[in-house]
């Protein structure tokens, strides 16, 4: 689990209401989708789709942010579909959160997207040189700065002449 400093990140979107976070977590589960990648260990996206726009409108103002797509009719009889779509890491770390309370499908997103945060930000972490400890600003491929890996080079070299 991520520090109390770290998780959720702030970022884009707003802070819902109670109501408005139980509504949009009720919509979720109800209507919703959660679509991962197909080995099932990332979120690609979060949706609702409904027949009614006025539906999918109050989704979008509820949530701040996403999409609404008009989806293509399957048949002539069937009525018009819309969905909302959430794609952005940076939103969906901002708006589950906050449905996790009340949404089983915004828990399981967030056990996908949570770990994978935490990769990112430390990937971010600086490096440092395991021989001095001096931060690396370019990349090697090993964690040695460039003046302790040249050093290390260069006696490498004088030791086969030597030789």
């Amino acid at each position: 689990m991520a520090s109390p400093s770290l998780w959720p990140p702030s970022g884009p979107g707003r802070q819902l209401r109670p109501e408005e976070a139980a509504w949009l977590g009720a919509m979720l589960d109800a209507e919703g989708c959660v679509t991962t990648t197909p080995d099932g260990h990332r979120v690609q996206y979060i949706s609702i789709s409904n027949t009614e726009i006025e539906l999918i409108s109050a989704v979008l103002r509820a949530a701040g942010v996403g999409t609404v797509w008009a989806l293509l009719r399957k048949a002539s009889h069937h009525r018009q579909a819309w969905r909302w779509q959430l794609a952005r890491i940076a939103d969906l770390t901002a708006l589950l959160p906050q449905l996790e309370v009340y949404s089983l499908k915004a828990q399981r997103a967030l056990s996908l997207i949570r770990p994978m945060w935490e990769r990112a930000q430390e990937a971010r972490k600086p490096k440092t040189c395991i021989d001095c400890g001096q931060a690396i600003t370019k990349r090697t491929r090993v964690r040695r700065c460039w003046s302790c890996a040249g050093v290390r080079r260069w006696a490498k070299r004088k030791q086969t002449v030597e030789d």
